[in-house]
């Protein structure tokens, strides 16, 4: 009877144990998030910026995309495509036809899952369970520790179903500046339009980047895809007319290659790859030409610790 009540005690015992704070977020995910720094005592944010993210480790590739400036909105949305698998940080100033490179950077070759400071693990105390964006979700707090030669305060709500992080809070003691990440639709699938969104970046930084007719498509798919592109108003082929500077080799294909082509250099910031699809009657390719492109340093606003929401930086 002793040793049944004995095991009852520790049987209720585990199951009601705090829980423990994860060690990192999924190696692959996507989510909303809103980045704000604020100073004690200071009405106004010094800092706040909402964005999309884009993280898949598994693959070597991160993005940020649909970037507001929530204090001073101006109508550009900025992307940002790090790719390590070329090792290469691609950034254009806006997802509209027009948009321009801002630049190419390198990068290391490798991309892990976005794991927390060891400090704050070794630290960190379960505090309760609270409201987050209308989730339920752990509160974990970690006192007066350094990270970065600095004692902070760092706090990390996780849904309790999941572990996906809710929001992140440090508090710089020296300073009395606060930075949060709040993170909103946080999920493990990324959408395709992400993907498209992103890719877009690299198609724009990367001139050598065409479109062309696949030499497996038909004459009628070609003269199809070719009277679509040619409508108004998809694009202006009067060079491809008679009289008009690309209307030699007077070819189906050669004129399909002038037009797709054509419409993906305006298209390709926006619509990412599926500029270049036709009903599938294009490709990509790569051709032999090569860019020059001014290096972009990125803005460093977060020395203390950062979710890794920009690309990592070679050294």
């Amino acid at each position: 009877m002793y040793s049944s009540f004995v095991l009852v005690l520790v049987f209720v015992g585990l199951c009601f144990s705090d829980p423990t704070p994860p060690t990192s977020f999924p190696p692959t995910w996507y989510t909303w998030v809103v980045t704000s720094v604020v100073k004690v005592g200071v009405d106004k944010p010094l800092y706040d910026v909402g964005q999309l993210v884009m993280y898949d480790s598994l693959h070597k590739v991160s993005c940020r995309y649909f970037q507001q400036n929530l204090i001073q909105p101006v109508s550009a949305r900025p992307v940002d495509l790090c790719d390590y698998n070329s090792g290469s940080h691609y950034a254009i100033g806006d997802v509209l036809s027009n948009s321009s490179c801002l630049g190419v950077t390198s990068l290391p070759s490798n991309l892990s899952a976005v794991g927390y400071p060891p400090e704050y693990l070794a630290a960190a105390k379960f505090l309760g369970v609270n409201k987050v964006a209308q989730k339920d979700c752990n509160h974990f707090n970690a006192m007066n520790i350094q990270i970065g030669g600095r004692l902070v305060q760092m706090d990390v709500w996780t849904t309790t179903d999941t572990s996906f992080p809710c929001e992140i809070s440090i508090t710089d003691s020296s300073s009395s500046i606060i930075t949060t990440w709040a993170f909103d639709g946080f999920d493990q699938v990324i959408p395709p339009n992400a993907v498209s969104q992103c890719t877009a970046a690299k198609l724009v930084c990367t001139p050598s980047i065409m479109c062309r007719a696949k030499t497996t498509a038909s004459d009628p798919d070609l003269q199809a895809a070719l009277g679509w592109v040619c409508t108004p108003p998809h694009l202006d082929c009067s060079p491809i007319q008679p009289g008009g500077a690309h209307y030699y080799p007077n070819t189906l294909r050669d004129h399909c290659d002038w037009a797709f082509n054509s419409y993906f250099e305006l298209w390709k910031a926006s619509q990412g790859p599926s500029a270049c699809d036709f009903s599938g009657n294009a490709e990509l390719y790569t051709s032999n030409s090569t860019m020059n492109a001014l290096p972009k340093e990125l803005n460093n606003y977060f020395d203390i610790y950062s979710p890794n929401l920009v690309c990592e930086r070679s050294s």
